[in-house]
């Protein structure tokens, strides 16, 4: 699947490496099945999702040793160390754009130097209302494609952030 790509490429990158993972917005868990799945003994996977109902089944499906799920706002989200790879469904097109923004932000806080970001959007023709999020991705995106057998058709992308830190 294309949204797991990321772990493959930073894993490939560094082999021997645990990867720490974060997912935001798992919804009802078909991209957290494929991550569990790649994963390997030494990896972990923090989960947040901020709908009760999806926490409730994402929770009973996958929360183990290696897997950790919050049902928080990422906003809320208090992170130690930060993460090698973040995949995000966040919908942001039904989403303020100063939340969209913010989100950004934290996410970019919550990277390592180096790590990768993957998320998609539902394809429409003016498909970023969030300026800053345009920003990002033309700074940082290594890698998009379409994905027309998903309805409706979305655009995957794969951000790869610089090995140094990212300027305050």
């Amino acid at each position: 699947m294309e949204m797991v790509q990321p772990i493959r490429r930073y894993r490939a990158a560094n082999p021997g490496k645990a990867l720490r993972i974060l997912e935001l917005g798992p919804g009802t868990g078909p991209i957290t099945e494929i991550i569990c799945q790649s994963m390997r003994p030494a990896d972990s996977l923090d989960i947040v999702e901020i709908d009760q109902r999806f926490y409730k089944d994402i929770h009973a499906r996958f929360s183990g040793p290696r897997v950790r799920v919050f049902n928080l706002d990422v906003l809320d989200f208090q992170v130690k160390q930060p993460y090698d790879v973040i995949i995000s469904s966040i919908p942001y097109e039904q989403i303020p754009v100063g939340i969209t923004r913010k989100i950004w932000k934290k996410k970019l806080d919550i990277i390592a130097a180096g790590g990768s970001i993957a998320y998609y959007k539902y394809y429409r023709f003016n498909h970023f209302s969030c300026h800053f999020e345009r920003e990002i991705n033309r700074a940082y995106c290594t890698h998009e494609k379409m994905i027309w057998r998903n309805v409706p058709p979305a655009i995957a992308y794969h951000l790869t952030l610089p090995q140094a830190e990212l300027p305050s």
